[in-house]
């Protein structure tokens, strides 16, 4: 595969207004996590096709660091409410906990590990919840094992915080 004649058909897409559809973006995005030192090469050039066709895609985004502090607000609030002695607070709680530790720990995660988040963004099969983006350029030359750790991570602390309230 021509890694540069697939990235120069996304660009064009993009350009166009057509999405990255057909462009073969995705297949050549695959072949380059597994091999890091192509992915330097074009890491830069795919982030940024990346970028553009998710702020197209997305209307509902905002900064990463906006985000991030909204979701640390719903965590600070989900942890005091939590300690309130009534059932209802309780539960607002352990929703606010559930609601905003997940995607937030994606970016601490992937911050400690060097991966970069250029958003947040609402998505998912209904109901829609928190998203985190992150920028390709530092996903693609992270390792597959850094990688795996900032995806799985959310799902981790996800299931500890039930276990935790008990």
């Amino acid at each position: 595969m021509n890694i540069g004649a697939v990235l120069d058909a996304a660009e064009r897409a993009l350009a166009d207004g057509r999405g990255l559809k057909g462009t073969g973006f995705w297949p050549a995005v695959a072949i380059l996590r597994k091999d890091r030192t192509l992915a330097k090469r074009y890491a830069r050039r795919v982030a940024a096709i990346d970028r553009e066709a998710f702020e197209a895609g997305v209307r509902l985004r905002v900064p990463a660091w906006l985000g991030t502090s909204v979701l640390a607000l719903g965590t600070g609030v989900g942890v005091v409410a939590v300690t309130f002695n009534h059932p209802l607070i309780f539960l607002v709680g352990f929703g606010a906990l559930e609601l905003s530790t997940h995607s937030l720990t994606h970016w601490v995660v992937g911050r400690l590990v060097g991966i970069r988040f250029t958003h947040y963004f609402l998505g998912g099969p209904p109901p829609p919840r928190p998203g985190a983006k992150t920028d390709y350029e530092s996903y693609l030359c992270s390792t597959p094992m850094r990688r795996a750790v900032m995806h799985g991570s959310g799902a981790v602390v996800t299931k500890i915080i039930p276990f935790v309230l008990v």
